[in-house]
């Protein structure tokens, strides 16, 4: 048994980085370059990778909001 010592690489294709939305609701959506993660985390809710995508809904609050993206791959890296 090997272990994968390389952190995955998340690319996030919405929002864009900085963007300003008039909408209480943004779509998150990105890719994630492991093809053995299933899951990642979108501000702690799990959300499913196929082929190497995600995407999901997410409500915003009124002022500056930080979107986090987290993606483990099998070594927990």
């Amino acid at each position: 048994m090997s272990l994968d010592g390389t952190a995955p690489v998340i690319a996030l294709t919405e929002p864009a980085d900085l963007s300003i939305v008039s909408t209480p609701d943004v779509t998150v959506a990105g890719t994630v370059d492991d093809p053995l993660i299933t899951v990642v985390s979108v501000n702690g809710v799990d959300v499913s990778v196929t082929a190497g995508s995600f995407s999901t809904v997410i409500t915003l609050s009124e002022g500056d909001n930080v979107i986090t993206v987290i993606a483990t791959n099998g070594s927990g890296i």
